[in-house]
């Protein structure tokens, strides 16, 4: 008799995702069943499904195997691994604060600060074009280490062609940053042009596409169409990529508010890294036949 497949819904500023411990009760996923179980009427409904495996890496804790809500798979999660971070410990399966965990691209380090809040130490950005853009857009960056803008030819609302700004930024999964002056253009950029940039055919495998502003030095204002799931109501990897450019090239503070449809998040320098804060929740546990 198959086993019933017990999961837990969780989510950090509204960013919501299935988690599955895949170290008690081991099972090959299908696309077309993370589909069916990401399905907001008919389903659990998610942004992204999260897997709890083994370490591969030797100084890794555990693996984090995630889906997107259309069943392909995702290379980094922010807010993810902060919930992840809340489930192996509701678990049972480590009592270990930090935590290192392992993704498809990077190991990154998340830990319980001393205000029971979540906080995820995310790798250094790469500005590189040629891991995110196809030929030939990808050779006319001018300095692979600098922040540089791409234009990226798409059709507006009224089928006309326009050139989008967007920066190419890579934090182990591809994002895409368009900056605007006025906080109220960028849900109004989002629906206009979020579907368009998302799979874009100058992207290799497509990209998270953060449409942002920057009121004042110290928040950003940001709406994500995340790859695989569409338009959220925040994306933590997103998020950071913002915030390293508006650092770089905005004059931004180190330590940045983010404040997304889903709440706010805290987003500051530690070095050269990013690190992401803020409450994750649990909203229940459930079985599956």
């Amino acid at each position: 008799m198959k086993q019933a497949l017990r999961f837990t819904k969780m989510h950090a500023v509204r960013n919501d995702f299935m988690l599955l411990n895949m170290i008690r009760q081991p099972r090959v996923l299908k696309s077309a069943e993370v589909r069916r179980w990401a399905d907001r009427q008919r389903g659990i409904g998610f942004d992204q499904l999260l897997c709890a495996e083994p370490p591969r890496a030797p100084t890794a804790d555990f693996f984090m195997r995630v889906y997107n809500a259309d069943g392909t798979s995702a290379e980094q999660c922010g807010n993810g691994l902060r919930c992840f971070y809340v489930f192996v410990h509701h678990q049972g399966l480590t009592a270990r604060n930090p935590l290192i965990v392992e993704t498809e691209q990077r190991l990154a380090r998340v830990e319980e600060d001393n205000t029971g809040q979540i906080v995820a130490e995310m790798e250094e950005v790469d500005w590189n074009w040629h891991n995110i853009l196809v030929p030939p857009l990808a050779e006319q960056q001018k300095k692979p280490n600098k922040a540089e803008p791409a234009y990226f030819k798409v059709l507006n609302h009224l089928g006309k062609e326009e050139r989008i700004p967007a920066y190419p930024v890579s934090l182990g999964n591809p994002h895409l940053i368009v900056f605007t002056e006025r906080s109220q253009h960028v849900p109004v950029l989002l629906n206009r042009f979020g579907s368009a940039l998302v799979n874009h055919p100058a992207l290799k495998d497509g990209a998270n596409v953060g449409f942002v502003s920057l009121p004042d030095p110290a928040t950003l204002v940001m709406r994500t169409y995340e790859r695989g799931s569409g338009a959220t109501l925040a994306c933590g990897s997103n998020a950071c990529a913002a915030a390293a450019l508006a650092m770089k090239v905005k004059g931004a503070a180190s330590d940045l508010t983010v404040r997304t449809p889903g709440g706010r998040m805290r987003i500051f320098r530690r070095g050269r890294r990013l690190v992401m804060q803020s409450k994750v929740h649990t909203v229940y546990h459930g079985r599956l036949p």
